[in-house]
């Protein structure tokens, strides 16, 4: 559901890219920009390509996504093949049914919103690309609706056919050919008869150009004038890409290991190669370009990798892995050229080009920050295939560019930067895209530019015309000038809204972002806000698991900026297994996130009947906060198991000895440090006393006797409980299914037999000591047993500032280990989709830390749990699998965790879960809990009668 305008926002702005890498990127920059300004942005795509855009943005703060919603227009299915470096034309003709899909279906899913948009704001803004002139339609037929549409080439190669534009040719001495000469007759079909470009440009109120004075400044004038004649405006906004610090990019954000690397090399030094995301380079010229690359004794980083395929989340990694199996073939002297000939010469130049570039070049197979690299000082030069955002990029950071043309505008772009703005040497005219450029020809070039005397006034020039982009005034604020003529206030909403306020740790992150969802997607339409940190966003988002990729969508995230906090990295050999290394996250979080959630609430209160803040225990400030609204009230969301919290009630204590259980009090199992954070700062307790009831993350099927319990005691002082577990969705528990997006290590779960996988991870607040993990690799070993072992060390604070220490300190172990067992087990050292690997029906049981997060998931799913507890609420939730449940086996008590347990222990456990009958009986009693789980009904819709009343 689309969010209502709030008073004072009169103009909306609904970004309508088309599906393809650099025409996404251009219009999300310009989102963004447009969203700095304190627009409502809005940015419509498929949802594949709405990830594509989001993972791949760079040059922006992290939290600066979360200022534009994001919407899905939901296409049909479409095959999504490999590109072919073999084909005759280098044009991507492998996208054709993506964008064929996208014409034909996207547009009533815009249309849909863009009605819903209309009846909240004063003037609604479509800025769409030239290739989708539906979107340009819709916004026509609105009675508020106007649509820019958004010329992502050059405004040069749009001049070539205007008289003036050919006297402006003659003069400077260009060649132009029309660039349907660089097209397929498949692609212009499609173009002339369903995409009607044409149509965008007659139809639209004006037009936006990824372009600038500096660079264009005569042609922009002449595309102006003939757009004035027909009533139209052009605004040249460009560039639209961020311009950033040309020296090293500061330390203490996440970045890329490629910037760690460039840090390293003197200034202008490094020549960066890359060939954009719809270009593919035959065998032949990767081997050709290694050649010439290693002969120029040049410091290079190069982007090795195919074109995207049309949803490139459903590529399965060949575009990365045929070279990087081509680099490793090389070095066995085994390599085949595209024709499928074997070829000793191409061996022989890539081995060598592997072993000659050590130290003096860096590979990359996957994606690269192109902008963040561009900007640094060792880079040099570019080699690229002049596509206009490339281009852009390159000279806005005062960058030449060794062109390389591969089809579209991009043979233009290169005569543009080198003959027009002298600003870079052309390597392979486009006339040539047939042939294999020979390492000779392309090193003399790299050499020319990079230690000549032409080479050096091509590089003075290309920084004098960076230096001129930066300080040109472009037409950015006389667009927003424009659209915010006459502009009134729109319409508040008169709905309910939620905010959801997670704790930044994981098994928090995760409870109350699933439980977002699940509000979002009910039949209620309610607005669902979720709030955090930067960093514990873009968690918690990338980690969700069990949802279809569009369900993030229907969420608005919001940044609750906070100070720079140290995040160390876990310590596995402290006393105690509580992760204290998070506290200053903890710290920092609750002493300064208080301040933008009250702007938030302010800002929502002023639209909505009723705003219902929904936050952890751990957070009392957001308690007060909704508290403190007229229209406000909160509910905290209780992150552990019920029982623990009716211990502390007489009739819980009755409960335990009936059922003949142990329990101590959670606070054994934290530090002192954290005991003082939580109830001097955090004041966990006084979220329960304030808001207006609470909700756990339990089900009658596990905890019934508990909820009563505790349901009593709060009724007593006026408070609701509300049992709406489990918040992860329920998967279906056969194989994973087919034809959707899925890791890895589902398809291997898919190749083995039922019930037949053991696995094994401790969560993301648990590491094992070095000892500990050589015990349990042992015991896994040597019990034959199929496993997944997640291996990996407790989260950072930040976990994107993670250098890696936590994966690497155990790889002598696993790559002995990984050859023991190959065929029966499977490492991962990274997240894995943990709901999934326990919905499948090839994973017979858990070997867990017992978190409640991983023990609801477990249960649910119906799979019995090897309990291994480390600390706070764990030794707990242990207790209650193993004797209360009777779905679980104890491997080691939290009273040990100071000892290393023995392999022979570990496997004794192993072996009794799986091939006993005590074992038997363990995995159906989970199973029959599964089952009571699924058939339960929860309290959820009896929270949101209550929240809507």
């Amino acid at each position: 559901m689309a969010e209502k305008g709030n008073p004072g926002d009169a103009v909306a702005i609904v970004a309508v890219p088309f599906p393809a890498q650099g025409h996404l990127n251009q219009l999300l920059h310009l989102s963004l920009q447009l969203a700095s300004h304190g627009f409502t942005v809005h940015y419509a795509a498929p949802a594949p390509q709405l990830r594509q855009a989001q993972a791949r943005v760079h040059g922006w703060d992290d939290e600066a996504l979360h200022s534009v919603q994001f919407h899905d227009l939901g296409i049909s299915a479409y095959v999504s093949p490999p590109p072919d470096s073999t084909a005759d034309s280098p044009f991507p003709s492998h996208l054709i049914p993506l964008w064929e899909a996208y014409t034909a279906d996207a547009r009533a899913p815009l249309a849909a919103l863009l009605d819903e948009l209309s009846a909240s704001y004063r003037r609604l803004v479509v800025i769409c690309d030239i290739m989708n002139s539906f979107a340009v339609k819709e916004a026509v037929r609105l009675p508020n609706g106007e649509a820019f549409v958004c010329n992502c080439v050059a405004v040069s190669s749009a001049t070539g056919n205007m008289d003036p534009g050919h006297r402006l040719l003659r003069e400077n001495g260009l060649q132009f050919i029309p660039m349907d000469a660089y097209l397929t007759k498949e692609f212009m079909d499609y173009e002339q008869q369903r995409a009607r470009a044409a149509q965008s440009i007659s139809s639209c109120a004006g037009i936006l150009a990824n372009a600038c004075r500096a660079l264009e400044g005569e042609f922009i004038d002449v595309f102006a004038q003939k757009l004035a004649a027909d009533s139209k405006k052009l605004f040249a906004i460009g560039p639209l890409n961020p311009l950033l610090d040309t020296g090293a990019l500061k330390q203490g954000r996440r970045r890329n290991e490629c910037l760690d690397w460039l840090d390293r090399q003197p200034p202008e030094s490094v020549l960066y190669v890359s060939f954009g995301t719809t270009s593919s380079l035959r065998v032949e010229q990767v081997a050709e370009l290694a050649a010439a690359l290693c002969g120029s004794k040049q410091r290079f980083i190069w982007v090795l990798r195919d074109a995207d395929r049309g949803n490139i989340f459903a590529d399965s990694g060949e575009s990365e892995s045929r070279h990087a199996k081509l680099l490793a073939e090389a070095d066995r002297g085994n390599i085949f050229t595209d024709s499928g000939e074997s070829e000793s010469r191409y061996a022989k130049l890539l081995s060598e080009f592997s072993k000659e570039t050590e130290g003096t070049g860096l590979v990359i197979t996957g994606w690269a920050p192109q902008l963040e690299i561009l900007a640094h000082g060792a880079t040099a030069a570019f080699m690229s295939h002049c596509g206009w955002n490339s281009t852009m990029e390159s000279l806005s950071h005062g960058k030449p560019i060794l062109a390389w043309p591969m089809h579209s505008d991009q043979p233009w772009d290169a005569e543009l930067v080198c003959k027009y703005l002298k600003a870079g040497f052309l390597v392979r005219p486009w006339e040539n895209h047939g042939e294999v450029m020979p390492a000779t020809t392309i090193q003399a070039v790299i050499e020319k530019m990079m230690a000549s005397e032409e080479g050096l006034a091509v590089r003075q020039r290309a920084k004098a015309l960076g230096d001129a982009v930066r300080s040109t005034r472009n037409d950015l604020e006389d667009f927003i000038d424009h659209i915010t003529r006459m502009a009134a206030k729109g319409n508040p909403a008169d709905t309910v809204a939620i905010v959801a306020v997670p704790f930044p740790a994981q098994g928090h992150l995760n409870q109350l972002l699933h439980l977002s969802l699940q509000l979002a997607s009910s039949s209620h339409g309610i607005t669902v806000h979720y709030a955090a940190p930067g960093p514990q966003l873009r968690q918690a988002q990338a980690r969700v698991h069990g949802w279809d990729d569009k369900a993030l969508l229907s969420i608005h995230f919001h940044d609750l900026g906070i100070s720079t906090y140290v995040s160390p990295p876990p310590d596995p050999t402290a006393d105690s297994p509580f992760p204290s290394h998070l506290m200053p996250l903890w710290e920092a979080y609750t002493a300064d996130a208080r301040a933008p959630l009250s702007a938030l609430l302010d800002k929502l209160s002023a639209s909505y009947r009723r705003v219902v803040v929904v936050c952890d225990t751990m957070n009392s400030f957001a308690v007060e906060e909704a508290a403190r609204l007229p229209n406000g009230e909160a509910f905290a969301l209780n992150c552990v198991a019920v029982s623990l919290l009716a211990m502390h009630m007489a009739p819980g204590h009755w409960l335990l000895r009936e059922n003949d259980l142990h329990y101590v009090p959670m606070e054994t199992y934290m530090t002192e440090e954290f005991k003082d954070y939580a109830s001097q700062r955090a004041r966990a307790s006084q979220s329960i006393l304030s808001g207006a009831g609470i909700l756990a993350n339990a089900c009658r099927a596990l905890e019934g006797d508990f909820i009563d319990v505790f349901a009593e005691t709060l009724a007593a002082g006026g408070k609701k409980l509300f049992a709406i577990g489990p918040l992860n969705p329920l998967l279906n528990t056969g194989s994973s299914e087919q034809g959707r997006r899925q890791h890895e290590c589902l398809d291997w779960l898919d190749r083995q037999p039922p019930d037949s996988v053991l696995y094994v991870s401790f969560g993301t607040t648990s590491s094992l000591r070095v000892e500990q993990v050589a015990e349990f690799a042992a015991a896994l070993r040597s019990s034959k047993q199929r496993f997944i072992w997640v291996m990996r060390d407790a989260d950072r604070g930040n976990i994107f500032t993670d250098t890696g220490e936590g994966e690497s300190r155990h790889a002598k172990l696993l790559s002995e280990f990984s050859k023991q067992t190959e065929g029966t087990g499977l490492v991962i050292t990274g997240w894995a989709p943990q709901l999934e690997i326990l919905a499948h029906g090839a994973t017979a049981a858990f070997m867990s830390h017992c978190g409640w997060n991983s023990t609801m998931e477990s249960m649910s799913h119906g799979k019995p749990i090897l309990a291994w507890p480390m600390h706070s609420d764990q030794p707990w939730d242990a207790e209650l699998v193993c004797k209360y449940f009777k779905a679980g086996l104890l491997v080691r008590p939290w009273e040990k965790h100071g000892e290393v347990v023995p392999a022979a222990t570990i496997q004794e456990v192993i072996e009794k879960m799986v091939a006993s009958d005590e074992g038997m009986a363990v995995r159906q009693r989970a199973k029959a809990l599964g089952d009571a789980v699924r058939s339960s009904r929860n309290e959820m819709e009896d929270f949101i009668a209550h929240i809507t009343r």
